[in-house]
C-alpha cells in the first residue's frame, strides 16, 4: 500500500546483474493502472552490498503523465514495476514481479462550527494571509455566532473537511459522504466535494435546524422509530425491542414549556403488545421526573402521625429495619410511644450528634452501636413556590409518603422520588430505619432550579418547616366545586330482556337484581355540568370476580370490572372505572354487561358519578387518557410497566391543554418528514455525531476504519445578577473598582441589574433586552437593560429605590422582596424559553447568631507533609467550644441584615481572661457548613452563604500572656489560607503582617476563657445588643520517655541511668512561670511515686523530669525526696508512668495516658577519671560549659588531622557534659548558651 504524495521507493538485489553488466545501473518501468501513467526508473548500485540497487521515484494525484519523472496515481490506482523488454531480452530468464501496490491513506476528518483550516500545515505566510482575508472579508464578531470549533448553533451550518488522497478516483472534483446524527433522533448524510481535481482534500456544510419535537425511546424495534409515535400518519408506529424486558420508556420532548392537562396515547393493536399498567411522568428541565398520573393508581397512605403540624422526629428502638409494609410504619408511629420527639429542621439522625438517647454499647466489632434504630419524620413541608422537588430517603429501610399518597413503599435501600407540589404546606412522612445506631438515616432535598443543570441535594432548612412564613395556598379551580351526580335506581331506565330482570326496583329498597342475560341495561339521563374526566362508583354486590360490563356514555364505550364483595348480601360503594365526558350538557350513561358470572353480573344499589379532582386515567381497548392538573411541561414521558405480549407499541401521542383545540403534539408540522429533508434538526444540548468511512487505510490488512467527530448543539444560558461597583485606593493612591453580587438593599439604594446572554448581541452596535422588576407578588415593571459595549453580550440597569412614591423610582419596604426577570428566549438548560431570575431582599431587621467552633487538627500520614486537617463543628448553645492549640480558631456569624453584598464583613472582637485581644474580620463563606450530600460548585455553596448572611473568620492561637508579641513568624506546620483578617485591637497599632512570612496570633493559656463578642446593631427589638460566644483551650496530653534530649522514645532502661519524661500538654500552661504536672510513677515490684515534671520554657506546653534510677529489689512507695530525685527499681523491673489529663478533648472524663517501658537485666560500665561535687552552683555550671569547650576544641584540632574517630568521640563528650548541665540545673537561663 502505497499514499499518494510519499516517494516510492524501489529496490532491486540480484548480484548476477552487476557481475555479467558490468555496470551500476539497471532500468525499471513503473505503471500506475488503469489511470495509465508509465516512468522509466535507473536504479543505482548503492555500494552497500554486490547486486542491490535503488532508487525512488516521486508519487501525486494527477493526470497520467508518462515520463515526467513523477508517477501520477489516483484512488484505485495499481502500481506495478518490470524490466524494459530490451533489456529482458539480454538474459535467458528474468523473474517478474509479482507485487501489486495498491493506493491507499489513513485518512484525517474534521467537523467544526466554523470553516476548518489546518492549522498545523499552514505556513506563516499563508497564516498572515488568510486572518487579512478574513478581515477584509468583514469577520462577524457577534458573541452570539461565535462558537468553540466543537460547539454547534442550531441554526448554524457546521463544515467538514476530510483529506483522503484514496478517494480522488477520477478527473473530476470527487465527492465523499458524511453522515451526522444528533441525540434527538434526526440524522442526514452531505457529501463533501473535492476542493480541486486530485486534491485528495474535501470539505462541505450540513444545514442544522431547530427540531419542532422529538421522541426518544428505552429501545426501538428496527424501522419503528419513536418518532412514529408523534408524527401524523395514524398508520405507523413505535415498537419497542420485542424482548419482553420492563420497563419500557417513550419520552416526547415539546422543545419548548406548554400548560399541559392531557396525554393520549393510542395502540395498534389491544390484543397484541398494548399496554397494562404504565405511569405518565413529567418534566419542565429534564432533569426532574414528576408523576403525572398512573394505572392504577399509587397506593394511599394511612396517616403515620396523629397531626401534621411543625416537622416532628421521633425515634424508635427496635427492629424496625425488618418492616416491610407501610402499615407495619403506621402501628409504630399511631401505637408507640417513641424513645425521643423533638422539633427539627434537618431531618437527620446521626448518634454522634445526639445526647438523649442511651450511652452506646460495643458490639463485637468494637464499634459504638446502641441497637436498631427507626425514625419518623412527619410535618408540614413548606413549598413557597409551584415547582418540582426530589427527596432523598437514606437508610437499610427507607419509605416516602406525601399529602396521603404512598409515594415509595417500605422497601431496602435508599429511595427517592421526585414531585411537583403547589405552593403551600404539604403533609410530609419519611421513614427511615438503621441496623445500628451509629448508622446515620436522613432525608435529603433538591429544589428544580431553571438557573442551573446540576441537581443539587443537600439537608432540608429552616425555611423548609416554617410554617410563620409559608405562603397562602393556590385559589381552588371553581371547576372542582361540580357535585356528583346521583344514580339512584328509582331514576334508572331498565332495558329488559329478561322478565325478571329488575323485579325488585319498586321495594322499599330499590335494587337492581337478577341481572343474568347480556342484552339487559341499565341507563340514566344526566345532565353533566362540566367536561372532564370522572369516576363512577358503584353500591354493588357481587360474589367472586369476573363479572364485566361497559360504560356507555357521549359516543364511548370503557371497560370496567365488578368488584368482589365476597356475598350477594354485602354491599360495597367502589369506583369502578374513569370516564372522560368531552360534551357536557344532556348525556345517557348506559351499564352494559359484557361478561357475567356466578349467576349474575351484580346486585345494584345505586351509584354517582364524581369529577375527578386529581389525576385520573380513562382506560379504552386501544387508547389511554391521562388527566391532570394543568401544569406546565416540556416533557412527557410514559413508563409502560405491564404490557401484553413481548414488546409494547404507541401509534399515535397527542399532548394538549383543557381545551380539545390546544394540542402541543403532534405538530403542524410532520417531524417524521424532517427526518427525510436536508437539514439536521436538532435541540439545545444535543450532542452531534458526524462519521466518516475511511474505506481504504494502510493498516496491515487496508480494512475500513470508522472516523468520528462529535459537537455538542448550545446556546448561551443567561445570567441575571445583581451588583454593586466597590471602590478602594491602594497604598499607591490608586483607585480599583471591584464588582460585587448584591444581596440586601437599604430603601433608598441602588440596584444594578447585569444580565449576561451572548446569544442577545445580535448587531454591531449596543443591544437592548427587556426585563421586569417587580416587589413581592406585585405588578412587573417592563425597563431596558442597554449593552455595555458592543459585542460584549453583557446588558446592565440601573434601578434607584425610594421609601416612599417617587418618580423615576421603585418603591420598596423593608421585609419586600424585589424579583429580577428576564426572560432567556435561547439557551442549553433547560433548552426552552425560561424566566431567569435573582431576589434582592430589602433588608428588615435580624437577630445575629454568633458562635466560635469546635476545633480539631487530625494529623496526617506519616510522610505527608501537608499542614494538619483541621475539622471545626458547632456547640449547643450555652456551652464553651473546646478548641485545639494547633487549629485556628472559627467564629461564625449569621446576621443576614449585614450580609448586602459577597464583599461584606463583620468584626468580632476576641478577649482572653489574662486581657489578650484582637479583633477578627469575617467575611461571607461557606466553609465548614453541614451541608450533608451537597455537591456544588464553591460559588454556588458561596452564594448560600450570602443568602443565609453567614460570615467566618478564623485567627491562629498561640500559648502565652498579654504581654506576648502577637506578630509571629509564620512556621511550616502552622494552617494557612485562613479566612477573614485579623487586627490590633489597638487602634494606634500600626504594625502590619507580611501574608506570607508572619501572622497575627491571639495568646492563650489554658486557664482561660476566649469570649467572642459581636455588636448586633439592628435587632428585630429595635435595640442594639452585644452578642457573645466563648471558648476554652482543652487539649490531650501526651506522654513520651524519652531519650536525653527529649526528641526521640526509647524501649528500655538500665538501672543506674536516669529515665527522661516529656509531657505535651499545652492548656497545662497557665501562667507567664514555668508551670508544673504530676506524673505517677509505679513499678512491677511496688514502687509508686508522684513527681513533678516542668515546663521547659513559659507558655512552651512541653513539660520534662528526669529521675535516677536506683537499685533496689524492695522497693519503699512514696519515698519520694525532689532534692534526690530517684526512683526505686532492680533488672527486670517494667516502670509504669501515668499521667492523668484533667482536661482532655477527647473525653469528658480524666484522660489517663500511660507508658510502660522494661528495666534490662544488666548494666553498662563508665568508666571516669574523677568527679568533684561543687557546692556552688555558678562554679559548678561554669567548670561543666569550660569542660565541654575543651572537648569543642579537641573535635576541631582532630577534625584538622581528619581523624574521624577522635572527632566523633571528642563531639559527643562534649555533648554529653551539656546535656548534664541541663539535667542537674535546669535552669532556663542556662539553655541559650547550651544551644549555641
Amino acid at each position: 500500500m502505497h499514499r499518494p504524495g510519499l516517494p516510492l521507493s524501489i529496490v532491486v538485489h540480484d548480484s548476477d546483474l552487476g557481475i555479467s553488466r558490468g555496470h551500476n545501473k539497471i532500468p525499471v518501468i513503473v505503471t500506475s493502472k488503469p489511470s495509465g501513467d508509465t516512468e522509466k526508473v535507473m536504479l543505482t548500485s548503492t555500494g552497500a552490498g554486490r547486486g542491490l540497487f535503488r532508487a525512488d521515484v516521486d508519487t501525486r494525484l494527477g493526470d497520467a503523465q508518462p515520463n515526467d519523472n513523477i508517477l501520477q496515481v489516483v484512488g484505485g490506482d495499481t502500481i506495478e514495476c518490470d524490466y524494459p523488454e530490451q533489456f529482458k531480452s539480454e538474459f535467458k530468464k528474468v523473474p517478474l514481479s509479482d507485487v501489486e501496490i495498491t493506493i491507499a491513506a489513513n485518512a484525517k476528518f474534521e467537523a467544526s462550527s466554523s470553516k476548518v483550516v489546518d492549522k498545523e500545515e499552514e505556513t506563516f505566510s499563508e497564516r498572515v494571509a488568510r486572518e487579512a482575508r478574513e478581515e477584509a472579508e468583514g469577520i462577524d464578531q457577534r458573541v452570539s455566532q461565535n462558537r468553540p470549533e466543537n460547539q454547534i448553533k442550531p441554526g448554524n451550518p457546521i463544515y467538514f473537511r476530510t483529506i483522503d488522497p484514496d478517494r480522488d478516483l477520477t478527473n473530476q472534483r470527487d465527492e465523499v459522504p458524511v453522515k451526522l446524527v444528533a441525540d434527538s433522533g434526526d440524522s442526514v448524510q452531505v457529501m463533501l466535494t473535492e476542493t480541486e481535481p486530485h486534491s485528495g482534500v474535501f470539505e462541505g456544510t450540513a444545514k442544522t435546524a431547530e427540531l419542532p419535537a422529538g421522541a426518544l425511546a428505552s429501545d426501538t424495534a428496527i424501522d419503528h422509530s419513536p418518532l412514529m409515535a408523534i408524527d401524523l400518519d395514524p398508520n405507523s408506529y413505535w415498537l419497542a425491542e420485542p424482548d419482553g424486558a420492563t420497563p419500557k420508556t417513550l419520552t416526547v420532548d415539546m422543545k419548548d414549556l406548554k400548560e399541559v392537562s392531557r396525554v393520549t396515547l393510542s395502540t395498534p393493536d389491544a390484543e397484541n403488545n398494548s399496554p397494562v399498567h404504565a405511569e405518565l411522568q413529567g418534566s419542565n428541565d429534564g432533569e426532574f421526573w414528576f408523576r403525572l398520573a398512573s394505572h392504577p393508581d399509587v397506593a394511599a397512605a394511612t396517616p403515620a402521625a396523629p397531626e401534621f403540624g411543625r416537622m416532628t422526629r421521633r425515634v424508635f428502638k427496635g427492629k424496625s429495619y425488618q418492616f416491610t409494609k407501610w402499615s407495619q410504619v403506621v402501628d409504630l408511629g399511631m401505637n408507640r410511644n417513641p424513645d425521643q420527639t423533638d422539633e427539627v429542621d434537618e431531618l437527620v439522625w446521626d448518634l454522634s450528634r445526639e445526647q438523649t438517647v442511651a450511652t452506646p454499647a460495643s458490639n463485637e466489632d468494637g464499634q459504638d452501636d446502641s441497637g436498631p434504630i427507626g425514625v419518623l419524620w412527619s410535618g408540614k413541608l413548606v413549598q413557597h413556590r409551584t415547582g418540582a422537588i426530589r427527596i432523598l430517603a437514606k437508610g437499610y429501610v427507607t419509605a416516602i409518603a406525601i399529602d396521603g399518597v404512598l409515594e415509595r413503599d417500605v422497601k431496602r435501600g435508599n429511595q427517592s422520588v421526585d414531585l411537583w407540589l403547589e405552593q403551600g404546606t404539604h403533609d410530609l412522612t419519611i421513614f427511615s430505619a438503621v441496623v445500628r445506631g451509629n448508622q446515620i438515616a436522613e432525608a435529603l432535598i433538591a429544589r428544580a432550579d431553571m438557573n442551573s443543570d446540576r441537581v443539587s441535594i443537600g439537608p432540608f432548612s429552616q425555611g423548609d418547616f416554617d410554617l410563620s412564613k409559608a405562603p397562602a395556598a393556590l385559589a381552588k379551580d371553581p371547576t372542582q366545586d361540580v357535585q356528583s351526580i346521583a344514580l339512584q335506581i328509582v331514576d334508572a331506565k331498565l332495558n329488559k330482556k329478561t322478565a325478571e330482570f329488575g323485579s325488585r326496583i319498586a321495594e322499599r329498597q330499590p335494587l337492581v337484581s337478577h341481572w343474568h342475560d347480556v342484552d339487559d341495561t341499565v341507563s340514566w339521563e344526566l345532565d353533566v355540568p362540566a367536561a372532564g374526566a370522572y369516576e363512577v362508583w358503584l353500591d354493588c354486590s357481587h360474589p367472586g370476580a369476573g363479572s364485566r360490563l361497559a360504560i356507555e356514555i357521549d359516543g364511548q364505550s370503557f371497560p370496567a370490572n365488578v368488584p368482589d364483595t365476597l356475598n350477594w348480601n354485602r354491599f360495597r360503594d367502589s369506583r369502578i372505572a374513569t370516564i372522560l365526558i368531552k360534551n357536557p350538557g344532556k348525556q345517557t350513561l348506559t351499564l352494559r354487561p359484557t361478561e357475567i358470572t356466578n349467576d349474575g353480573l351484580m346486585d345494584l344499589r345505586g351509584g354517582s358519578i364524581r369529577l375527578a379532582t386529581r389525576d385520573a386515567v380513562v382506560v379504552g381497548e386501544t387508547k389511554w387518557d391521562f388527566r391532570f392538573p394543568a401544569t406546565e411541561l416540556r416533557y412527557a414521558r410514559v413508563v409502560f410497566n405491564q404490557y401484553l405480549g413481548e414488546s409494547v407499541a404507541v401509534n399515535h401521542i397527542e399532548i394538549g391543554g383543557d381545551l380539545e383545540s390546544e394540542t402541543h403534539i403532534p405538530t403542524k408540522q410532520d417531524v417524521l418528514s424532517l427526518a427525510n429533508n436536508e437539514s439536521l434538526e436538532i435541540a439545545a444540548g444535543d450532542t452531534v455525531t458526524a462519521t466518516y468511512t475511511d474505506e481504504f487505510t494502510q493498516n496491515g490488512t487496508g480494512s475500513s476504519q470508522l472516523l468520528t467527530s462529535r459537537m455538542t448543539a448550545t446556546y448561551n444560558n443567561a445570567l441575571v445578577m445583581p451588583i454593586i461597583y466597590e471602590f478602594t485606593r491602594s497604598d499607591s493612591g490608586q483607585v480599583n473598582e471591584e464588582r460585587l453580587e448584591l444581596k440586601r438593599i437599604d430603601p433608598n439604594e441602588r440596584i444594578v441589574v447585569e444580565i449576561r446572554d451572548y446569544d442577545e448581541d445580535t448587531t454591531n452596535e449596543r443591544d437592548e433586552i427587556e426585563l421586569e422588576v417587580l416587589v413581592n407578588d406585585g405588578e412587573a415593571m417592563k425597563l431596558i437593560a442597554t449593552e455595555t459595549e458592543p459585542y460584549s453580550g453583557i446588558f446592565t440597569k440601573e434601578i434607584d429605590t425610594s421609601a416612599v412614591s417617587e418618580e423615576g423610582k421603585l418603591m420598596v419596604k423593608p421585609g419586600a422582596r424585589v424579583f429580577l426577570r428576564y426572560y432567556d428566549k435561547q439557551n442549553t438548560f433547560p433548552g426552552h424559553a425560561v424566566p431567569r431570575e435573582s431576589i434582592v431582599h430589602v433588608i428588615e431587621p435580624t437577630n445575629a447568631i454568633i458562635r466560635i467552633l469546635e476545633s480539631r487538627s487530625v494529623p496526617r500520614a506519616e510522610g505527608d507533609l501537608r499542614p494538619r486537617e483541621i475539622r471545626a463543628t458547632p456547640v449547643a448553645d450555652g456551652q464553651d467550644a473546646l478548641v485545639a492549640l494547633d487549629a485556628p480558631l472559627t467564629i461564625e456569624v449569621i446576621d443576614p441584615d449585614r450580609a448586602k453584598t459577597s464583599g461584606s464583613t463583620v468584626k468580632v472582637a476576641l478577649v482572653t481572661t489574662d486581657g489578650s485581644a484582637v479583633i477578627v474580620q469575617c467575611d461571607i463563606s461557606s466553609a465548614f457548613t453541614d451541608r450533608r450530600g451537597r455537591r456544588s460548585r464553591r460559588e454556588i455553596r458561596d452564594h448560600f452563604a450570602l443568602e443565609e448572611g453567614r460570615f467566618v473568620g478564623q485567627v491562629m492561637l498561640q500559648l502565652g500572656g498579654r504581654n506576648s508579641p502577637q506578630i509571629v513568624p509564620k512556621l511550616v506546620h502552622m494552617p494557612r489560607n485562613l479566612i477573614g483578617t485579623v487586627q490590633s485591637i489597638d487602634k494606634n497599632d500600626t504594625e502590619e503582617t507580611d501574608a506570607s512570612m508572619s501572622a497575627r496570633v491571639l495568646n492563650v493559656t489554658g486557664k482561660d476563657t476566649i469570649t467572642a463578642a459581636y455588636l448586633d446593631k439592628r435587632r428585630v427589638q429595635g435595640k442594639e445588643e452585644k452578642l457573645t460566644a466563648s471558648a476554652r483551650l482543652v487539649t490531650d496530653g501526651t506522654l513520651m520517655i524519652a531519650d536525653r534530649d527529649y526528641r526521640q522514645p526509647v524501649d528500655s532502661l538500665h538501672v543506674g541511668e536516669k529515665i527522661y519524661f516529656a509531657c505535651i500538654d499545652p492548656d497545662q500552661d497557665t501562667s507567664d512561670d514555668r508551670d508544673s504536672i504530676s506524673l505517677q510513677i509505679s513499678t512491677a515490684l511496688g514502687e509508686q511515686e508522684t513527681v513533678m515534671l516542668h515546663e521547659t520554657q513559659a507558655h512552651s506546653g512541653m513539660f520534662t523530669g528526669s529521675f535516677a534510677l536506683t537499685a533496689s529489689q524492695s522497693p519503699t512507695p512514696g519515698d519520694f525526696d525532689p532534692s534526690k530525685p530517684e526512683i526505686q527499681c532492680y533488672f527486670g523491673d517494667v516502670i509504669t508512668a501515668t499521667y492523668n489529663d484533667t482536661t482532655a478533648a477527647s473525653q469528658l472524663e480524666t484522660l489517663a495516658v500511660t507508658q510502660q517501658i522494661p528495666v534490662v537485666v544488666g548494666t553498662d560500665g563508665l568508666l571516669t577519671a574523677f568527679t568533684k561535687t561543687f557546692n556552688d552552683e555558678t562554679l559548678a555550671v561554669e567548670t561543666k560549659f569550660r569542660i565541654a569547650e575543651s572537648y569543642f576544641e579537641l573535635f576541631k584540632s582532630h577534625k584538622l588531622l581528619e581523624r574521624s574517630d577522635e572527632q566523633t568521640r571528642d563531639l559527643e563528650s562534649g555533648r554529653r557534659v551539656l546535656r548534664e548541665v541541663m539535667e542537674d540545673y535546669p535552669d532556663p537561663k542556662y539553655a541559650p548558651r547550651v544551644a549555641y
